[in-house]
């Protein structure tokens, strides 16, 4: 027997879940309405959080940056040294000028020996608190060229214009080591191209003279070897009684200092025959030069060019009074702003950060009711 099968259209199951996992869900907008109930608990901490910060930036000391600029300088800010006779330039002057004041060890030596480190930190008394404050003060220090490519390059082309920067809790005494360490740096260099060219030129000095004096002496032995051998050509003479000359002599040595030439390349034999007139005028020629020192100085070559020299080397001057190594561009001053801390980003940074943390408090706190009454009413 056939039988209809009725179609049964399937009933769909629904899932329903747990009261507890339907009660962890969050409900958005009872959860802003909960924080916004809790506008005290958020303010309060934000303003102590803001307070806080407040107090901290307070409490950081002011860190000032200050700076000198300076400038290669021209040709006539170093003329009177060139005028002195030193050979110097422009660019290795500034060059030499701006690494010694890089130097650390130039500025630890200037720290101590000016007593910078002692007017500032008066109290300090171990030698080992010195040294750390001088450790300290040499870390904030900078010198840099304005175009950095020299200081990765080291070319032999370095800008024209390059800073002294020096960080300080106190502005004041930034400023006066800054500006002073410059001036004395530019102070000891020029000292020491004077030192420097006042040992050359003593060293020359010694040279020459001690060049003139072996001249003059030996100028001086040999007039008295020539006076002694014209003596005993004279007793010869003498002897042979021969007064005017038996020899004639050439007309090249008709003067007095030729004859002494003449004589003394003559044979032994023919130099009496000149005769006792000559002989006596000759040796009376002689002995006038007297004994000082530079009785022979007309009669030295080499001595005019010498003495000359040593003229020239007396009259050096080492007055480098007007002479610059650099043109100032910007000397440090009061008024520049401290590089840090600062304190408005540091108070913003602390305010927010207590604005999120009063938001995550407020957030814990409306998670932890919501589960009470939902405790209370199962």
């Amino acid at each position: 027997m056939n039988q209809t099968e009725k179609s049964v259209t399937p009933i769909p199951l629904q899932y329903y879940l747990p009261d507890s996992e339907q009660n962890d869900e969050i409900d958005l907008f009872e959860l802003v309405i909960s924080i916004v109930s809790q506008w005290k608990l958020i303010l309060l901490i934000a303003i102590i959080g803001t307070l806080i910060s407040i107090a901290y930036a307070k409490s950081i000391p002011k860190q000032f940056e200050n700076y000198t600029q300076l400038r290669k300088p021209i040709i006539t800010d170093i003329k009177i040294i060139k005028l002195n006779g030193y050979d110097v330039n422009l660019e290795s002057l500034f060059l030499r000028l701006h690494n010694n004041l890089k130097s650390p060890e130039i500025f630890k030596n200037y720290l101590i020996l000016s007593g910078v480190i002692s007017k500032l930190y008066p109290n300090l008394k171990s030698e080992t608190e010195i040294k750390q404050a001088v450790i300290g003060m040499t870390s904030n220090l900078s010198v840099n060229f304005v175009d950095g490519d020299y200081e990765k390059t080291k070319s032999d082309s370095p800008s024209d214009v390059f800073q002294v920067r020096l960080s300080s809790t106190n502005e004041n005494s930034a400023i006066s080591i800054i500006n002073k360490y410059v001036k004395d740096t530019e102070q000891d260099i020029l000292k020491k191209i004077k030192e420097r060219g006042q040992y050359s030129i003593n060293l020359r000095k010694q040279e020459i003279e001690e060049t003139i004096f072996g001249l003059r002496n030996l100028a001086k032995q040999q007039r008295f070897n020539a006076i002694a051998d014209l003596k005993e050509t004279l007793k010869l003479a003498l002897t042979m009684d021969v007064k005017k000359p038996l020899l004639t002599v050439p007309a090249n040595n008709s003067d007095s200092t030729n004859l002494t030439l003449f004589l003394s390349e003559s044979k032994q034999q023919q130099k009496y025959m000149v005769g006792s007139d000559y002989l006596n005028a000759e040796i009376d020629r002689l002995e006038s030069r007297g004994l000082n020192s530079d009785s022979d100085d007309a009669f030295i070559p080499k001595l005019p060019n010498l003495l000359s020299e040593l003229s020239v080397l007396n009259e050096r001057s080492f007055n480098f009074d007007g002479a610059k190594l650099f043109i100032v561009d910007k000397l440090a001053e009061i008024g520049d702003a401290p590089a840090k801390p600062n304190k408005k980003l540091i108070v913003l940074i602390g305010m927010l950060l207590s604005i999120f943390f009063a938001l995550f408090l407020a957030l814990i706190v409306a998670t932890i009711k919501k589960r009470k009454l939902l405790e209370e009413k199962n």
